[in-house]
């Protein structure tokens, strides 16, 4: 499968990665222009862009960029230009820790998934959200009853979402691949006429975001009544009731607002503490470059000290003469 092709498919997929390029290079380097590579949000890299330090800066960088949602140029130099990142998020400048005295510039632009939103209902606050959806770029699909349909194109006016009816819930949720569930925002805002019913399907679902439009006092009754058919309370407690942020929002349109705000601050919580869970890092004790622990290719015990490297040839040499870099790195054996 060549890049391209593969690109296609973690579209269709609905995954979330990253594209790296080289748009610049000074030789010596080993990296062409044009070299691409992948760089997906578990940490995995695919292609080719570099020798082993280039490689796991792009790496690094491609997770924040996946985090922040906006591309940036990479440049990696033995002599980097400092560049204020409290400032400028755009452009960094990565010191060639290695041998090598080449430079390279690479492009890392991220590949979002097509933000997509469920709604159950036709209630006032379930239409403001639908609409408050389109506005921000969501695929907005909403399931109620069929006699409700004509209620729904009223209140929607000309704004196109995809309308189905309620008993095609479960057989949807099925057609769904894993990562396309997991990256799903749903609301339950049907207000009591079907909470029960459609919280449970999609809570074994495990979309990113569930909310439930009520009262707290009524929520917590109808998360009891599905925990006595055999729901996991931990389960349950993914459910976010009431659904939003506490705004003080009174009207259909300020809750819609707070439902879509809550959205938007577990997207970014979540995409930051995976990026630090893959980002615990080490430093090669060779030539002191940082090495995610996550996903370094080399590594070796020494004293019953695990030690990571960022190349073969660092851990060649660390091999030869332990001693002489823990001294050299200032780490007591």
């Amino acid at each position: 499968m060549d890049m391209l092709e593969r690109i296609v498919q973690l579209r269709q997929e609905g995954m979330r990665f990253a594209i790296a390029t080289v748009v610049a290079r000074k030789a010596p380097v080993s990296s062409q222009l044009g070299d691409r590579a992948i760089v997906l949000e578990t940490g995995q890299l695919e292609g080719f862009i570099g020798g082993a330090c280039s490689r796991e800066i792009i790496r690094k960088q491609a997770l924040e960029v996946l985090a922040l949602e906006r591309p940036r140029l990479v440049r990696i130099s033995p002599d980097p230009v400092q560049v204020d990142q409290s400032k400028n998020h755009d452009e960094i400048c990565v010191p060639m820790t290695c041998a090598s005295e080449g430079a390279v510039d690479v492009y890392v632009e991220p590949q979002i998934e097509k933000k997509r939103m469920l709604i159950v209902g036709a209630s006032p606050i379930a239409l403001a959200l639908a609409k408050q959806g389109k506005m921000q770029n969501y695929d907005v699909t909403l399931f109620a009853e069929k006699e409700e349909e004509d209620a729904i194109k009223f209140g929607l006016g000309d704004l196109k979402v995809d309308f189905l009816e309620l008993k095609n819930l479960k057989d949807w949720l099925a057609k769904q691949s894993a990562s396309q569930k997991g990256a799903l925002e749903a609301v339950v805002g049907s207000m009591g006429h079907y909470d029960e019913e459609t919280l449970a399907p999609l809570i074994k679902a495990n979309p990113r975001y569930l909310g439930l439009v009520s009262s707290q006092k009524r929520g917590q009754k109808i998360l009891d009544l599905l925990k006595d058919i055999g729901l996991a309370e931990t389960d349950l407690a993914r459910v976010r009731n009431p659904a939003g942020l506490d705004l003080g929002a009174k009207t259909p349109n300020e809750v819609a607002v707070s439902i879509l705000a809550e959205m938007i601050q577990l997207r970014r919580q979540a995409a930051r503490v995976a990026a630090e869970v893959l980002e615990a890092e080490a430093h090669c004790p060779v030539c002191q470059m940082s090495v995610s622990m996550a996903s370094a290719r080399h590594s070796t015990e020494y004293k019953e000290q695990t030690y990571y490297f960022c190349c073969p040839n660092c851990k060649h040499q660390f091999i030869k003469d332990p001693e002489k870099y823990l001294q050299i790195a200032g780490v007591s054996s």
